[in-house]
């Protein structure tokens, strides 16, 4: 028995759904979550950026007395490894656990830094899975997670048509280079004006090939229900249920399981900004 709490991490309010999944898989478990809304999002630094953030927030778990720590940023998981000052790290992400589930044809949303560290470390993935790097929805999603669902709906869909725009793999990547040389905006919306039809007509088809969706962002858990619509009936993977396999076999195989009522804490920047708001999410939903 360790009633010591399990310290849960995310850049910012990304990791709360999957506090929310914790809290009920490990009914009797403390935790301590922080969220460093100070300096998300992580997915557009430098990795030295990240390291450096991620080692500050890590310390601050470790003094605040937590027994394990889970990382529920993947792109903080993407580039630290299994143990920090004597605390083992379970982090969320693509593994051997949830990739043997992928069946088919898959696209992949993540960060630039996470989509980046995946294929650099795991370049076969490209033979099955579609990657597409977004810049900006997790910062969108930090700011507004309760926002209009079609507000929300237009921006991702924004967003993921710049992706898929600037992906070398396909024949739009020149229309973007000159769209965005255009130095009168008017030309400028011409050019994507003219462009729209063939653009839309080739990501419905390339859409429909799709036979799973994997979100490699927690942030994009607030919002699972309005990306999923646009990909169609498919399976979505986030690698929470993995990742509470992995915390479940640690936690009894050390022996090392919590005998509370439970109470969620938030640390830091996440405990001044944002729990008030976002305490009711994690015990709601």
């Amino acid at each position: 028995m360790d009633n010591r709490p399990i310290g849960v991490f995310d850049s910012g309010i990304g990791g709360l759904p999957v506090l929310y999944k914790l809290a009920k898989a490990f009914p009797n478990e403390d935790f301590l979550y922080l969220g460093d809304n100070r300096n998300v999002p992580y997915g557009t630094r430098s990795e030295r950026e990240i390291k450096r953030l991620s080692e500050g927030n890590l310390r601050e778990l470790v003094s605040l007395g937590v027994k394990i720590i889970v990382v529920a940023c993947n792109t903080v998981s993407a580039c630290i490894g299994d143990d920090f000052s004597g605390r083992r790290i379970f982090k969320i992400g693509i593994n051997q656990n949830n990739r043997e589930k992928f069946v088919g044809k898959g696209a992949f949303l993540g960060t630039p830094f996470t989509v980046g560290e995946i294929l650099k470390r795991s370049p076969e993935l490209k033979a099955n899975i579609d990657f597409y790097p977004l810049k900006d929805l997790a910062g969108e999603i930090e700011k507004e997670p309760f926002s209009d669902v079609e507000v929300f709906k237009h921006r991702f869909a924004e967003i993921l048509a710049e992706s898929f725009f600037a992906t070398k793999e396909n024949n739009f990547a020149p229309f973007m280079d000159i769209a965005e040389h255009k130095k009168d905006e008017n030309e400028r919306k011409e050019v994507f004006h003219d462009r729209a039809r063939v653009f839309r007509d080739h990501f419905e088809k390339q859409i429909a090939r799709y036979d799973f969706l994997y979100l490699g962002c927690t942030h994009y858990l607030f919002k699972e229900k309005v990306i999923k619509s646009l990909f169609g009936d498919i399976k979505c993977y986030s690698g929470i249920p993995s990742l509470i396999e992995n915390i479940n076999f640690y936690l009894e195989n050390n022996g090392i399981f919590g005998e509370n009522l439970q109470t969620i804490d938030f640390a830091g920047e996440c405990a001044r900004k944002n729990a008030d708001t976002f305490a009711g999410y994690v015990l709601s939903v």
